[in-house]
């Protein structure tokens, strides 16, 4: 199979041109707007069709679209090649273009690098093997999902279809009856009836360097979770001038926040926590200090469940707290030294408490249907689009209902949740693994850059969606019940994934700032050596 990556450069250029940031929609048209990420999978459709290749849309109950696509080859066993076309908005003074001016063998642009020059080589060879003089050894399924940067909302509904090929009847109910009886008919189409033996997924998310300077290229097998956890701090609110006849929320919260950022001891060898939003529940200024705040954290794990996350956590918050109220009543006696005033020790009693224990508690006090009409108020008041803010305020109106008006610091998990993937230790990953070595003995890169194995894809992506862990699956409740959530606006159909179950590993594309200005890919690696190195696994999964 000869392949021209000039060919796949301008492909990458003409999806980079097609705006597709998550959730927007294109004003053109009239009426209903299309969102962006529904047009591309329009086009995307569109080409392969021309090009011979059969494919499919597959519609989200919110109008927008992935893409399928299969090239049948000697046998049902079949591999998934998988990636997402929708971005992250552009940021200001996005490059379009090298600095210098000329071509300093990148490609810039939004989408350029994450990941619609991944998407551009996995159509090229779709293209090439349907058209080829001869079909590969195994057939090859094409998907291509919209939302994979916020909710993943595009491959929770692929699953249904994939499940569907490998013949499980009325897999996906989360389109309704409408979307399964539309997925059997894609699934028939697809595959001419046949039912897929699936052997793995090849995702073609982007690629960077581990580190700055590192000289290698990379393969990784497997895939980091990603869990949501929130903290909710309520305090004793009073006049700024009277500091310590209150207890500051904001004062402890930005503990915790210090606490638990760039933690590298709650996340072991994925990357360290990540505060991603910090509140305090004041609406307006004034003098008093905030009677609550809450902060939520981006947590990446490899091998922790989210009972372990949990149990690091509420670890964490019993020291923060001790070591909080020692600074405080020191600072106290520090304050009535220089202001002349009487400070003896303040006698806050400050604890730490899951959502399920506050759930419970409040059950015993107010009855299960107590509960549900504050729950039922919270979540039919509007006030809250969003499903994490919404979670807070679940906490809240259940210390409410518990009527204690103690400073009290309350855990929890927020959406989305993400699964983490171990590397294959089977069939599958042994062929990566191997063709891998054999291609870098045989084809080295040309510039002496290594193209190395790693375990656990270090970013979020959507290969978390295709298998389940037993030990996840074992201990699903402390994820569930520690979630306000979970049930009413947000849930994942583990069993659903668990019929999917297939290994994973990421081979894309290679370059630099992925969700920055600078985002680019490197045309060598990923439009000549990387489109390569995917044909040849494909060869070789026999």
């Amino acid at each position: 199979m000869v392949i021209d990556p000039s060919e796949i450069e301008q492909l990458t250029r003409e999806l980079v041109r097609h705006a597709s940031v998550t959730g927007t929609k294109s004003a053109a048209g009239g009426g209903a707007s299309p969102f962006n990420e529904t047009l591309l999978a329009e086009w995307i459709h569109r080409r392969l069709e021309g090009k011979g290749v059969r494919s499919v849309l597959q519609s989200l109950p919110d109008g927008r679209k992935n893409v399928f696509a299969f090239v049948g080859g000697a046998s049902a066993r079949t591999v998934i090649l998988m990636g997402h076309f929708d971005t992250v908005p552009p940021s200001p003074g996005q490059a379009l273009s090298a600095p210098s001016g000329g071509d300093d063998g990148f490609l810039y642009g939004r989408g350029s690098l994450d990941m619609k020059s991944g998407i551009a080589v996995a159509m090229t060879l779709m293209e090439r093997w349907q058209n080829g003089p001869a079909k590969p050894d195994v057939s090859v399924l094409f998907v291509a999902t919209c939302d994979e940067e916020v909710e993943s909302s595009g491959v929770l509904r692929a699953i249904g279809l994939i499940s569907r090929l490998k013949g499980n009847p009325s897999a996906d109910t989360t389109g309704g009856a409408a979307s399964d009886t539309a997925d059997g008919a894609a699934a028939a189409f697809l595959t001419a009836g046949t039912l897929c033996e699936f052997l793995g997924v090849i995702n073609v998310d982007y690629t960077t360097e581990r580190y700055p300077g590192d000289p290698d290229y990379h393969v990784w097998e497997g895939t980091v979770g990603k869990i949501l956890a929130g903290v909710y701090v309520r305090g004793y609110q009073t006049h700024a001038g009277e500091y310590f006849r209150g207890f500051h929320a904001m004062g402890l919260l930005s503990r915790l926040v210090t606490g638990i950022d760039g933690c590298s001891d709650i996340s072991g060898k994925a990357p360290p926590p990540a505060t991603l939003r910090v509140k305090d529940a004041k609406d307006e200024y004034n003098v008093m200090t905030s009677p609550a705040g809450w902060a939520y954290f981006n947590i990446f794990t490899t091998e922790n469940t989210p009972a372990k996350i949990m149990e690091i956590l509420r670890a964490k918050s019993d020291r923060v707290i001790g070591e909080y109220l020692a600074d405080l009543n020191k600072s106290f006696r520090a304050y009535g030294e220089a202001a002349g005033v009487p400070a003896g020790g303040l006698l806050w009693d400050v604890g730490t408490r899951t959502w399920s224990e506050i759930h419970q508690m409040a059950v015993k006090k107010a009855g299960p249907s107590g509960v549900k009409a504050a729950l039922d108020a919270v979540n039919s008041s509007g006030r809250h689009a969003d499903v994490r803010e919404a979670g807070f305020e679940a906490i809240a109106a259940l210390l409410d209902l518990l009527g204690d008006r103690d400073p009290v610091v309350v855990l929890a998990f927020l959406p989305p949740f993400y699964p983490y993937i171990s590397p294959d230790l089977g069939a599958f990953g042994s062929v990566v693994r191997k063709i891998i070595r054999k291609i870098v003995r045989e084809r080295p890169s040309g510039d002496g850059r290594a193209i190395t194995t790693e375990e656990f894809y270090p970013y979020i992506s959507d290969m978390s969606y295709l298998r389940i862990e037993p030990e996840i699956r074992k201990n699903l409740g402390g994820l569930t019940d520690e979630m306000p959530s979970w049930g009413d606006r947000y849930s994942l159909d583990f069993t659903l994934i668990g019929r999917v179950d297939l290994p994973v590993v990421n081979v894309g594309p290679y370059g630099f700032g992925a969700h920055q200005p600078e985002e680019r890919v490197e045309k060598k690696y990923s439009f000549e050596i990387l489109p390569a190195l995917l044909r040849d696994i494909v060869a070789a999964l026999r």
